[in-house]
């Protein structure tokens, strides 16, 4: 259904929105009971580059993507909405990782093999809205986390973005979800949404690593590099044939 410039999609659970179609922002209205609520959804990249779905915004272009955001939501209800007006559900920590697009799968298994630690729970493995092989997200709702890995190739070529697919064969996409605002208390600091966002985004790569590792083993970890070096300065190497 046409409003103006823009499209609406609407079903029980909720309307879509299509204001800011392809500028990183989805606007969904929830019908609740009591009263209906406006919910935005910001991916910081593709505000700044439109439809951006693959790469992932760099610390010192957070500020500006936030402050377009401002612009933009300025627009609605006569300066009503705001970054720092708004209740921060959710923050996702996020990271491409590079591996070839073949072994993809095998990590994919390995992570769902692992397991996460206790009180997690993958989600739609009956009706999955993507292939096993494509990746899984699991979560702890009494926590109010959740952690995803992907295929984002196959992502991508789901939701219809062929062209930006082929761009992102070999990317596996890692998030750490944070659910809840009183878990994104925990890891953001700052009174306002923008400086709660920013320090967040603070070394996040090496964060969701950590995280990653606290919530899947329990053992020590090393990158590549650093364990080549471990491997080759071992005694037990030259005990091997």
């Amino acid at each position: 259904e046409a409003k103006g410039n823009y499209k609406v999609y609407m079903n029980e659970k909720e309307t879509v929105i299509c204001r800011f179609e392809g500028k990183g922002i989805r606007m969904i209205m929830k019908p609740k009971k009591k009263k209906p609520y406006i919910s935005f959804i910001i991916n910081p990249q593709e505000v700044l580059h439109n439809g951006d779905l693959i790469h992932l915004i760099k610390h010192d272009k957070l500020c500006k993507a936030l402050h377009a955001v401002d612009v933009m939501l300025h627009d609605l209800n006569k300066g009503e909405f705001s970054v720092n007006s708004l209740d921060l559900c959710r923050i996702d920590f996020s990271a491409n990782i590079k591996v070839p697009k073949e072994d993809i799968p095998h990590y994919i298994a390995l992570f769902r093999k692992t397991r996460a630690k206790k009180g997690y729970k993958i989600k739609g493995q009956r009706k999955s809205y993507i292939a096993r092989e494509n990746g899984f997200t699991a979560e702890n709702k009494q926590a109010g986390k959740a952690i995803a890995i992907y295929n984002k190739e196959a992502q991508l070529e789901q939701i219809g973005k062929h062209k930006q697919a082929k761009r992102a064969s070999g990317i596996m996409r890692v998030e750490f979800q944070l659910l809840k605002q009183s878990t994104i208390k925990d890891y953001a600091s700052g009174k306002t949404n923008y400086l709660k966002i920013m320090s967040c985004a603070e070394n996040s790569e090496a964060r969701i690593q950590e995280m990653l590792v606290h919530h899947f083993m329990d053992a020590d970890y090393y990158k590549g590099k650093e364990a080549q070096k471990l491997i080759s300065a071992s005694h037990y190497k030259n005990n091997r044939k």
